[in-house]
């Protein structure tokens, strides 16, 4: 009945002889069921909420979502749903903008997240200390190539760890920076020192405080996307152009070939990788070199200044596929440019995520670019390498002249050279390169102990890889880490291993079966294919000798 609504008098009236009749007593103790109902869900929403907040898992999901309550409504969230790091992505991606957004957006989290793993292994290694667990301290610090640091001093108290780092980690201020001026100073590279008071001296520094740039690029990316990420749907895709390359095909000279002084910025993987380009493009650019030729971590962190930015029309990304997608993304907007132009090879190693926090899916182009560009002659490698490496890179050849250049030794009962010149020694794991660097390898002129993933883009004229133990592991199986270990060398390779069935022994087993006049012709037909005249008439030549 609608009491007190005008034509409903009828009901007005029975209302009042109901409130007259109700035998209630003055006292009236009963709590309405909602209001139970209420209590009882408060109650046990406080009770999750505590702990999920104690709880020793989901640290990196509780960063970004530290409420339990939003946590839980987000995993039925219609529109974005959550991924393992609480980050936001688009549920079906309806297109190269969705694309690019979810693989940005990827990345940040990936970003943040490192920074916290870092915090927690830093945490844990200063707690194992202050507990004076010694055994627990020792394990800590070795897994994390970590030390324990006094800044009063600037000597390490416990630990090996060495190098420059930009930050390190302390009880009491966190995350904190080295002083700059300490930095700067010529010659050997001066002690460090931590902005941290003489009366709190203690720090961890360790490997994942090396480069720590994480901050500033989660700082940088807000001028692209908002402080809410309100300016994501305004962006334009870029026009990505892709040129895929075999090993030793040339990249680089390619990149300087195909520079635009003007439009042009490059970034590349790593420092080393900058300075060569930036030599290499002087002659063309003159000083502008240093601000055409950029890290990706530099641009990432820093930006691109004007009026460079202003001008840029390309970005060239080289090794584009050792940087998650979302990087070059971000890049790409942060320089302002309109076309991407990845160099890369799709058979090489990929962006790693190193601390496997989880599951990546947006981390390469191949959703929104295709290859343009096919470099298939190899510049650095043997014929053998093109050839054991042809069901891989279909149309790869080389231009050397040697035919032979690989070999398949035991590792047991084997004396391997230590001390050669130009060497660079492999190693699939970073035990194994710790054991072989403690063992005097790599001590020759110009040569080092990397592990595989390390070694991709190096060249030297000896590679020898070392397998000391016949328990397989999934790295040995992986095809793109035997791309890379196989297609380092200008003159021989050996591969030490006690297991002749695992991805590198396949390739280099398949090069030592075949004969020089095969491995030649092979590489006849593909310059042929290719229409390599310069090649095809070279290996003519040594054909008819």
């Amino acid at each position: 009945a609608h009491i007190g609504t005008p034509g409903n008098e009828r009901a007005d009236e029975l209302a009042k002889i109901a409130a007259a009749n109700t035998n209630t007593s003055p006292h009236y103790t009963k709590i309405p069921l909602s209001y139970v109902k209420r209590k009882i869900r408060e109650e046990s929403v406080r009770k999750w909420q505590d702990r999920y907040l104690t709880s020793e898992t989901g640290q990196i999901t509780k960063i970004f979502f530290p409420d339990v309550g939003m946590a839980y409504a987000l995993m039925d969230y219609p529109e974005y749903p959550i991924c393992s790091a609480g980050m936001m992505l688009k549920k079906e991606p309806r297109g190269p903008l969705d694309h690019i957004i979810n693989a940005f957006v990827e990345f940040l989290a990936i970003t943040k997240a490192d920074q916290i793993v870092a915090q927690n292994t830093c945490q844990q290694i200063l707690q194992a200390w202050e507990m004076d667990n010694t055994g627990l301290l020792k394990v800590r610090l070795e897994a994390a190539e970590a030390s324990l640091y006094d800044n009063n001093t600037q000597k390490n108290i416990l630990g090996i760890e060495s190098g420059d780092h930009m930050k390190a980690y302390s009880a009491t201020y966190g995350l904190v920076d080295r002083i700059e001026e300490e930095s700067r100073m010529s010659g050997s590279p001066p002690p460090q020192k931590f902005k941290v008071p003489q009366d709190d001296p203690v720090v961890v520094i360790a490997r994942c405080t090396r480069i720590m740039l994480n901050e500033k690029i989660q700082e940088r990316a807000k001028t692209i996307a908002g402080n809410n990420d309100e300016l994501l749907e305004l962006w334009d895709v870029p026009i990505f152009t892709w040129v895929n390359g075999v090993p030793g095909c040339g990249k680089t000279t390619w990149i300087v070939n195909n520079f635009d002084p003007v439009s042009d910025v490059v970034t590349t993987t790593t420092t080393e990788a900058a300075k060569d380009l930036r030599e290499r493009l002087t002659p063309k650019v003159g000083k502008d070199a240093k601000i055409k030729v950029r890290t990706m971590a530099s641009i990432l962190a820093n930006g691109l200044s004007e009026p460079t930015r202003s001008k840029c029309k390309r970005l060239i990304v080289d090794e584009a596929l050792m940087n998650h997608f979302g990087a070059i993304i971000m890049a790409t907007k942060l320089v302002g440019a309109d076309v991407t132009l990845l160099i890369g090879d799709k058979n090489q190693l990929p962006y790693i995520d190193r601390n496997n926090l989880f599951q990546i899916r947006y981390n390469r182009p191949n959703t929104v670019a295709r290859v343009n560009k096919e470099l298939l002659c190899t510049h650095r490698n043997p014929m053998d390498v093109a050839y054991a490496l042809s069901e891989v890179y279909e149309g790869i050849y080389s231009s050397k002249s040697r035919a032979k250049s690989q070999e398949l030794r035991n590792y047991t009962g084997s004396r391997i050279p230590k001390d050669t010149d130009n060497t660079l020694y492999l190693t699939h794991t970073q035990g194994e390169k710790e054991t072989l660097k403690a063992e005097g390898y790599g001590s020759g002129k110009d040569s080092r102990v990397n592990t595989i993933h390390e070694a991709q883009g190096a060249t030297f004229e000896e590679v020898i890889i070392v397998r000391t133990t016949s328990k397989k592991i999934e790295l040995h199986d992986s095809v793109s880490h035997a791309v890379v270990a196989v297609s380092r060398h200008t003159s021989s390779c050996t591969y030490y291993s006690d297991d002749k069935s695992d991805a590198i022994a396949y390739f280099i087993s398949k090069a030592m079966s075949a004969t020089t006049a095969e491995i030649r012709e092979h590489n006849i037909k593909m310059a042929i294919k290719n229409g390599d005249e310069t090649v095809l008439s070279a290996n003519l030549t040594q054909k008819h000798m």
